[in-house]
């Protein structure tokens, strides 16, 4: 991909960088394009996305589906085994045995700590 120079004149190479990345250009290609090493691109990209977080990247997104999970845990508090449950919802069983997991052990702990253990 190369953009036409008059588009893209930011003041600093590293601000070019950013620019093209934000362009779509991958990390290897702008290193071509700016005849410098990938790895001062890289340093310079992850700096900028740790300055300035996606609102989708990972630590900012919530569950994907929130309801799932408890609509698992209603089921088992209602009796259904793993395997009901994961027919019921169309989920595999993986899926549906790690989320009774967790929830068993959050259920234990709150129980230990409700009981005065710390």
């Amino acid at each position: 991909m190369v953009v036409a120079d008059e588009e893209l004149r930011p003041d600093t190479k590293s601000a070019r960088m950013r620019l093209l990345y934000e362009n779509g250009m991958s990390i290897a290609d702008i290193a071509r394009e700016l005849k410098t090493y990938y790895s001062f691109v890289h340093r310079v990209i992850q700096r900028h996305k740790k300055n300035h977080p996606e609102p989708n990247t990972r630590e900012a997104k919530q569950p994907r589906h929130p309801s799932k999970s408890s609509r698992i845990r209603r089921l088992y508090d209602d009796g259904k085994t793993i395997d009901q449950i994961a027919g019921t919802l169309g989920l595999d069983r993986a899926e549906v045995y790690s989320i009774v997991r967790k929830y068993k052990q959050a259920k234990r702990t709150e129980q230990h700590k409700n009981q005065g253990g710390e």
